[in-house]
């Protein structure tokens, strides 16, 4: 239900909490919704506590994250730092990179938020399931300090490697070619000039017409 409708998804996992409130998976869920809602004291709270119950350090990259929410991006790096990152799983790593790529650029560090990215990149091709976000993540840090060649090449490679529409890498490619869609997408109130059209024009000609294009229309 998180994805639409956070109001019910919170009251479910509360009473989830209320009624297995020692079960990790279920103070997890409540997390991630406090997550979801940008309640970052209430997400922190029970990340801590799921991971306190499950021993497992898988959340620890959204634990940064919260801390960044909270205003605290040196603790999202402490945190990055702590031993319990070097068990993390690929995927949880270049989560918490991330994260600690961000961090960077909110203490106003852009070229270490760069660097903190750099050979991750390299070394991630585009089957891995974490290339989009980490492609992404990337060439927002290149075009924060200017790199806009490089930038456009790495949002680029986020468009092919996202087959699942998980970022908005498409739309930031599109604004640094300075397309605008609304530019070529017809008038929503213009009417033919009904005028004009003689009996003979108005039916098409099934044999000469055009075929459409399906690939022709943006996909919404």
């Amino acid at each position: 239900m998180a994805a639409d409708d956070l109001d019910g998804a919170l009251a479910h996992a509360e009473n989830a909490s209320r009624r297995a409130g020692r079960v990790a998976i279920v103070r997890e869920v409540l997390g991630f919704v406090h997550y979801r809602r940008a309640e970052w004291a209430e997400a922190l709270r029970e990340f801590r506590t799921a991971r306190r119950l499950s021993g497992s350090n898988h959340l620890l990259p959204h634990i940064a994250d919260v801390e960044r929410g909270l205003g605290r991006p040196d603790r999202a790096i402490e945190l990055s730092q702590e031993a319990a990152a070097d068990s993390l799983s690929a995927a949880d790593r270049v989560e918490l990179a991330i994260v600690v790529s961000g961090a960077r650029r909110d203490l106003g560090q852009g070229e270490a938020a760069i660097q903190t990215l750099r050979d991750l990149v390299q070394a991630s091709p585009p089957q891995r399931s974490w290339a989009p976000r980490l492609y992404y993540a990337y060439a927002d840090a290149l075009l924060a300090m200017g790199h806009q060649v490089e930038a456009r090449e790495w949002f680029a490679r986020a468009v092919d490697a996202d087959k699942d529409a998980l970022t908005d890498a498409p739309d930031r490619l599109a604004d640094l070619d300075g397309v605008d869609i609304t530019d070529v997408a017809p008038e929503a109130d213009s009417e033919p000039d009904l005028e004009a059209v003689s009996e003979t024009d108005s039916e098409p000609d099934l044999e000469t017409a055009p075929e459409a294009n399906p690939e022709s229309d943006p996909e919404p």
